[in-house]
């Protein structure tokens, strides 16, 4: 799945806190992965340490530590600019 604006408001306010309940209840594949992309300047690492903080604050419960690990795992991060036909084409 490629979340475009993957450092916005909406992704972490509501697309992640909303994937992070569908793999608690195990509604996603094992093999799944998410690629987010967005102008911001960040690797994949630094994305997934803001997402970990952000869910703290915005997330309807608690983060079990374990799911969130296995979930953070398959999250990527892709900088680019939706104007460049290079970082949109296959």
């Amino acid at each position: 799945m490629v979340i475009f604006g993957a450092s916005g408001d909406l992704t972490k306010r509501s697309f992640f806190p909303l994937s992070r309940i569908f793999a608690q209840e195990g509604l996603l594949s094992h093999q799944f992965a998410i690629i987010g992309f967005s102008f911001d300047q960040i690797t994949t690492e630094a994305f997934r340490d803001k997402l970990t903080a952000e869910m703290k604050e915005f997330a309807p419960s608690s983060l079990n530590d374990e799911l969130w690990k296995w979930f953070v795992e398959r999250i990527y991060y892709v900088q680019g600019d939706f104007g460049d036909p290079a970082a949109t084409s296959g």
